[in-house]
């Protein structure tokens, strides 16, 4: 099991390097993700 709060994201019209054939839609999903993750364990300091 993965977790609960997977999710899969898709990049149209990209190969194998969706860091350089679009960086900045890149660079969005890895800071939401890391914002999740920082709200998910700020939680558990509580």
């Amino acid at each position: 099991c993965l977790g609960e709060n997977v999710r899969v994201e898709v990049f149209k019209e990209t190969a194998h390097v969706p860091q350089m054939e679009d960086p900045n839609r890149f660079n969005e999903v890895i800071l939401d993700f890391l914002l999740a993750s920082q709200k998910s364990s700020n939680q558990y300091d509580q």
